[in-house]
């Protein structure tokens, strides 16, 4: 089973490193601390979607 798990965790990272998307944040490495996993990416300065989703149509939310 600790097998299958770890196969499954290193074809998610392949997956996630491989992802080219214009739309999509690309990943820079892959961490497990403490059984906790984590994506480390690139740091996007602009506004914070949370706080800007509520003012977009639904038009321009499935655009996005």
């Amino acid at each position: 089973m600790a097998l299958d798990q770890q196969a499954i965790i290193y074809f998610k990272q392949e997956y996630i490193f491989q992802l080219h998307q214009p739309n999509v944040i690309s990943a820079s490495n892959y961490i497990i601390n403490d059984g906790e996993h984590y994506l480390k990416r690139p740091w996007f300065d602009g506004n914070n979607l949370s706080k800007t989703a509520h003012k977009l149509s639904k038009r321009e939310a499935i655009f996005i």
